[in-house]
């Protein structure tokens, strides 16, 4: 007779891996509202509104993407990026800022090997955040 054990491994083998995705964002609305739209999408959506839990969360759950603003207070999002991206390097990372300033902050990622999508803000919900995970 079989394991209850082993049945339960059969069974969450069958079932299709949940794309899990970490969104960033110290403004609590954004983040908020990123996370209900993608978690509409059925994918299982983390929120932190800073950079300090916003890697602790990583090491926890290790995202298969991450969705930062890049302007945060305590770590940019371009620092995260890079600690998450070395941590798990199959991670993606999708960078959102409304601010001009983040141009340089990308170049600077993009010349230490970083090869990073951003997205002007604000982000509609039909824009290639889904897409993005999938490919």
């Amino acid at each position: 007779m079989a394991s209850n054990k082993n049945a339960i491994h059969l069974i969450n083998k069958d079932v299709p891996k949940k794309h899990k995705i970490l969104v960033l964002d110290v403004r609590r609305f954004i983040a908020d509202s990123l996370t209900v739209i993608l978690e509409q999408y059925g994918f299982d959506v983390y929120t932190s509104y800073s950079g300090k839990r916003a890697l602790e969360l990583a090491e926890i759950i290790e995202p298969d993407l991450l969705l930062s603003a890049v302007m945060v207070p305590d770590k940019n999002g371009t620092e995260v990026a890079m600690a998450v991206r070395t941590r798990f390097p199959k991670c993606k990372v999708l960078l959102f800022s409304g601010d001009a300033a983040p141009i340089n902050v990308l170049a600077q990622a993009r010349a230490s090997a970083q090869n990073w999508d951003i997205l002007a803000e604000p982000i509609h919900p039909n824009s290639n955040v889904t897409e993005n995970i999938a490919a």
